[in-house]
């Protein structure tokens, strides 16, 4: 056996591999975070039964859910890689509250190979992240969204800036109710460097859309900094 081997073995041994969300022993040579049972209960979407607009899934079909037919909106197109279900779940929480950024690569992988599916968002020549609260993004240490557009970044010619400031701190989203997700982020958004802004077509970044309520809010921020096109893609979509 190989002194490689042996270590990573031995490594694997005093720290066993375990799968994000059922915690199922891994395999040594395993890259990735969920076992192959949980890997394949991950909810690829698609065009094809989702809001053309929003991208919430109508298991009934249809163009549009009723939000979206009857509204405008700034946030042109929403796009996500997956269904937000348990083992997806698992995974961004253990990435935000773990602090297991090393998770940001699969992901980074699932984002690309999902965002190639989605021609009505590629046009984008800056990709902004949603930011965090200042104080929130300096306990965790990153923000997530900025990973993620980092990893998304590598399949196009766009460029990571981050455009936005989050100037009020806001519960999340995932936690209230519908009525109150709109009044939690009213306001709480500011454009930074106007100049980069002005006539260009940009693409939100964000790991979760719940509803929609902070894409939309930021996207209207960048619209009235002279944004020309705003779309965003998330790498997970809650079901409503």
């Amino acid at each position: 056996m190989s002194q490689n081997k042996l270590s990573s073995y031995l490594l694997h041994f005093l720290f066993p591999k375990t799968c994000v969300h059922c915690r199922r022993d891994l395999v040594i040579q395993e890259e990735n975070p969920l076992c192959p049972d949980c890997l394949r209960q991950l909810e690829p979407l698609t065009a094809d039964l989702t809001c053309q607009r929003c991208g919430i899934p109508l298991p009934s079909g249809g163009a549009h859910c009723h939000l979206c037919r009857n509204n405008k909106f700034q946030c042109q197109v929403i796009r996500s890689a997956f269904l937000f279900n348990p083992p997806l779940q698992s995974l961004i929480h253990e990435l935000k509250y773990q602090e297991r950024k090393s998770l940001v690569q699969p992901m980074g992988i699932w984002l690309r190979e999902a965002f190639k599916k989605y021609p009505e968002i590629h046009g984008a020549q800056v990709l902004v992240p949603v930011p965090l609260y200042p104080e929130r993004e300096r306990r965790r240490g990153f923000n997530q969204s900025q990973l993620l557009a980092e990893e998304l970044v590598k399949s196009s010619r766009a460029f990571v800036i981050p455009l936005l400031k989050r100037i009020r701190a806001t519960s999340p989203q995932v936690d209230l109710p519908k009525s109150q997700r709109l009044e939690n982020v009213k306001e709480a958004f500011q454009a930074a460097e106007t100049e980069k802004i002005r006539g260009k077509e940009i693409l939100l970044v964000d790991d979760v859309c719940t509803t929609g309520a902070t894409l939309e809010e930021c996207a209207k921020t960048l619209k009235k900094a002279g944004a020309k096109k705003v779309c965003a893609f998330t790498l997970a979509r809650q079901a409503q």
